[in-house]
């Protein structure tokens, strides 16, 4: 008789007062269906946020923060009401804007990257790395992926995945060591590196519940 989905309020009131009550073990199973993020709202992830910090449930703590992270654009004060802040630590805010900073920041340098991609480079100054450079920084802007656009970081990432390798217009002198030039691999040489970006967002509730500052005090292996 238990439902499989519930409205994140009313998830968000139940783990309040299975916290009060001290029923919190007796709803894991239950509550592990309701805290999934789904399609949810940034305010609606903010509630299960809350809920999954009462029911200490710290996967999907970590899910929904990533959701929260990769889509939200705004601040995450607005997201707040009485019943999160008197639900879960401040903190949290703090390190959703903080790891959303980092974020957004790493996939810059990830992007950036490219334009010293090692697989294309030639040190004898005959264009063939400035003009390969050049596209690549053209297709970022004409793919919305400049650093100051980066607002919807899973947007961003999932543009990025699919964007194609430059085609440059400009022709590069010849070269004594022509035979040797090959055209950079900007797709897949990024593509590691935004799927260990992708895996590493998400707030980790150990380390918030126990107000260490790093990781590296944490119980579990970040």
């Amino acid at each position: 008789m238990v439902p499989q989905t519930l409205a994140a309020g009313n998830v968000l009131g139940i783990a309040i007062t299975a916290d009060k009550y001290d029923c919190i073990d007796v709803l894991k199973f239950a509550s592990g269906n309701w805290l999934q993020p789904r399609q949810n709202k940034a305010g609606d992830l903010m509630l299960l946020a809350a809920a999954a910090y009462l029911f200490q449930n710290a996967p999907a703590f970590q899910e929904i923060t990533k959701a929260m992270i990769l889509n939200h654009g705004g601040p995450y004060l607005t997201l707040s009401c009485e019943e999160v802040e008197s639900a879960m630590n401040w903190r949290v805010f703090c390190l959703l804007e903080e790891q959303r900073s980092f974020a957004r920041l790493r996939l810059a340098e990830i992007l950036l990257a490219g334009v010293n991609d090692c697989t294309g480079t030639c040190v004898h100054k005959c264009g063939w790395s400035s003009k390969y450079a050049y596209a690549y920084l053209k297709l970022l802007e004409r793919q919305d992926l400049w650093p100051t656009h980066l607002l919807c970081i899973s947007k961003a990432i999932e543009i990025a995945e699919k964007m194609p390798d430059p085609i440059p217009e400009e022709p590069s002198v010849s070269c004594t060591f022509g035979y040797k030039h090959a055209a950079p691999e900007y797709r897949r040489n990024r593509r590691w590196s935004l799927a260990d970006l992708n895996n590493s967002i998400g707030l980790c509730l150990h380390c918030i519940r126990s107000g260490s500052a790093t990781s590296s005090y944490c119980r579990i292996e970040h």
